[in-house]
């Protein structure tokens, strides 16, 4: 999922992750396995506002 910077703020991501997490109760999906870019900060943030996850990082040097 991406949403570009002139669009983020009115609420696509959360709408977009809401009707994921629908979709994902109608297909009775047991777990969501997420990635995200350990310098995409707003991501991350929208994803644990969205959920009560644990967020594990890992870089590589």
């Amino acid at each position: 999922m991406y949403v570009k910077d002139k669009n983020r703020g009115p609420g696509i991501g959360t709408a977009f992750i809401e009707e994921f997490k629908r979709w994902c109760k109608s297909v009775n999906a047991k777990y969501i396995d997420l990635t995200v870019l350990v310098d995409n900060c707003s991501a991350i943030e929208l994803y644990r506002k969205q959920w009560v996850i644990a967020l594990e990082s890992y870089a590589f040097k």
